[in-house]
């Protein structure tokens, strides 16, 4: 018998890292069945999540949610640049007006 995963979390696989001064990061991609999309994940190795990407199924927007408010933005700006390249729909237009 399978091991079945939790719906929000159907799948997932560790991505790209980074280094900014001497803090180091890496990004989880995966897909969330409950919020019907996939997300990209930002997490400070050794630490704890620090900001999520969500590209939505239904809207075909993406959001970003923060979990450490401290961020450098260039930490930030590399986490939005990846999920342009690595989530669905990437650089899509929605409702006329540009995506993330």
């Amino acid at each position: 018998m399978a091991v079945q995963e939790p719906a929000e979390f159907v799948q997932a696989r560790m991505g790209k890292k980074m280094n900014f001064h001497g803090r180091d990061f890496e990004t989880v991609m995966g897909s969330d069945v409950q919020r019907d999309g996939m997300f990209l994940e930002l997490r400070e190795i050794g630490g704890k999540d620090c900001a999520e990407v969500f590209y939505s199924d239904l809207t075909h927007e993406f959001t970003v949610t923060m979990f450490e408010p401290s961020l450098p933005v260039e930490v930030l700006t590399w986490l939005v640049d990846e999920a342009h390249s690595r989530l669905p729909a990437r650089n899509t237009i929605v409702n006329g007006g540009a995506s993330l």
